[in-house]
């Protein structure tokens, strides 16, 4: 038991001081292509595509029509065409619905499977990053860095498979870098920044304002309608958001995306939209929680949610 301690403290400890490097096998792309894919991708997707340059990416929301996410991930622009990189598990069904309103324009979706994105999280020397956040660097004329969060330091870099390899190295070589096949401290990071995805287990629960993108440029008030427009403008405008994202940590490791979150009395007030467990029985989590339960005890599989606070982008964006 003592040795488990201190091996986990060691883990814990060589995570806060190195740069973490992780393949994002969680995330897949989508390339988009045709004449009018502009305006095709501006009638679905919540941010404003027209603003994107070729050193520019875009966080993204792609709602049904009550305003519900279906789909989440950025937008890059790639010469003529434009790159969605989604969460590999919703990537097919990401796919389908696209291609049913890109057949009236003459949109090509297509999956780009030889495409991957390393996750980088901290600074380096090794390859030159970008200094602001939905910014992108071209590393060689085949990778390009894009930052998620510069705040919190959070790079993915994006390539052909078999042009990751040079970068992927001089990232790993640093004396301060660790390489980790596993997702947990890519997470870990995201969960610090506020930054949720859409899943599976909660496809089309969540609304871009229940996750924070209403204070990003991952929505835009400003452009034309686009799938769920009139509902999240409503609810921008006119109505009073009840849920909002918090983070919070459980003492358990089997915490899952999509559990559900309730008060002593058994009332449903909330799911888990975003999970991390790099220590041993502990959990980290992002929680859409409705407010009046927010600060009363709140539970997941009968295991409290300890250290509830309203997620950090909703206060630096507030």
């Amino acid at each position: 038991m003592f040795y488990v301690i201190i091996s986990s403290f060691i883990l814990i400890m060589a995570y806060v001081m190195a740069n973490i490097v992780s393949p994002l096998t969680n995330f897949g792309f989508i390339k988009t292509s045709g004449s009018n894919v502009v305006e095709f991708l501006q009638g679905q997707l919540t941010c404003d595509v027209s603003k994107l340059e070729e050193d520019g990416i875009l966080q993204y929301a792609y709602c049904n029509e009550k305003g519900r996410m279906s789909a989440s991930g950025y937008v890059i622009k790639d010469g003529k065409d434009y790159l969605l990189m989604t969460p590999k598990l919703l990537l097919a069904n990401t796919m389908q619905k696209l291609k049913q309103y890109a057949i009236f324009s003459n949109i090509i979706v297509t999956e780009e499977d030889m495409l991957m994105a390393l996750g980088y999280v901290g600074k380096t020397k090794a390859i030159k990053l970008p200094k602001k956040t939905n910014k992108i660097e071209q590393i060689t004329s085949k990778v390009k860095a894009a930052c998620l969060d510069k705040e919190h330091n959070i790079y993915a870099v994006i390539a052909n498979k078999k042009d990751m390899s040079e970068t992927q190295e001089k990232l790993t070589a640093a004396k301060d870098a660790l390489l980790y096949l596993d997702l947990g401290y890519w997470e870990a990071a995201n969960i610090k920044a506020g930054i949720v995805h859409v899943y599976p287990n909660t496809l089309e629960r969540l609304t871009p304002h229940m996750v924070n993108y209403h204070n990003s440029n991952a929505v835009s008030f400003e452009k034309g309608c686009y799938l769920g427009q009139e509902i999240v403008a409503r609810t921008q405008h006119k109505g009073r958001l009840k849920r909002k994202l918090y983070s919070g940590v459980i003492e358990d490791s089997n915490i899952k995306i999509g559990d559900e979150i309730v008060m002593a009395n058994k009332e449903t007030v909330g799911i888990i939209v975003a999970n991390s467990c790099v220590e041993e029985n502990k959990t980290s989590v992002l929680a859409v929680i409705s407010d009046h339960a927010a600060s009363s005890s709140v539970y997941v599989s009968n295991m409290l949610i300890e250290d509830i606070s309203i997620s950090c982008s909703e206060l630096a964006l507030a």
